[in-house]
């Protein structure tokens, strides 16, 4: 992936504009196994055991559960 991107400088001493650009890598997807989701699920449920406990209902409200 190429990014080019011109700088916007407003001084009159620059003549050369020259772009700023990279290259990089781009995201690789990696299949999540069955142990990926038992693992987040048992996480999720101590997260809001933890946050019950503690008397924090709004933090329990919001603790990601997986979607299958």
């Amino acid at each position: 992936m190429i990014i080019h991107m011109e700088e916007n400088i407003a001084s009159k001493d620059i003549v050369d504009k020259k772009p700023i650009e990279w290259t990089d890598h781009e995201y690789k997807h990696f299949e999540k196994g069955s142990e990926w989701y038992w693992a987040l699920g048992l996480v999720s449920v101590a997260g809001a055991v933890a946050a019950l406990i503690f008397n924090n209902v709004l933090f329990a409200r919001t603790v990601p559960f997986p979607k299958s």
